[in-house]
C-alpha cells in the first residue's frame, strides 16, 4: 500500500497496462463501479499482514495492515478486509 499510485477521475486510456484496485467502502457503489472499468485488477496487500500460503486473495482486494487469513480461506473478488481483521480457517 505504501507506493500505490492514486487516480483521481477514472479514465480508461490512461496507463491502460496497470492494475487497479477500487477502495471505496460502500459495496455497492465499488461494485457499481467495478462493472465500469476497462483495466485489469490488482491487489494490495500491506507487508503487516499474515497471509497463509494456503489462503487466496481474490483479484481487486484490499488487505489492511495486521490481517490475518489463515489457511484453506478463500477471499473474494474486491474486498476490503480492514485493519486487524483475522479471517479463521477454511472460510469463504
Amino acid at each position: 500500500l505504501d507506493d500505490t499510485k492514486v487516480l483521481g477521475f477514472y479514465k480508461a486510456d490512461i496507463e491502460p497496462q496497470e492494475e487497479l484496485i477500487i477502495a471505496i467502502s460502500d459495496n455497492l457503489i465499488r461494485k457499481k463501479l467495478v462493472d465500469k472499468v476497462k483495466h485489469a485488477f490488482g491487489k494490495a496487500i500491506h507487508r503487516s499482514a499474515i497471509l497463509s500460503k494456503y489462503a487466496q486473495i481474490g483479484k481487486g482486494s484490499v488487505v489492511f495492515p495486521q490481517v490475518v487469513v489463515n489457511s484453506g480461506c478463500e477471499i473474494g473478488q474486491h474486498t476490503i478486509l480492514n485493519t486487524g481483521a483475522v479471517i479463521e480457517y477454511d472460510s469463504i
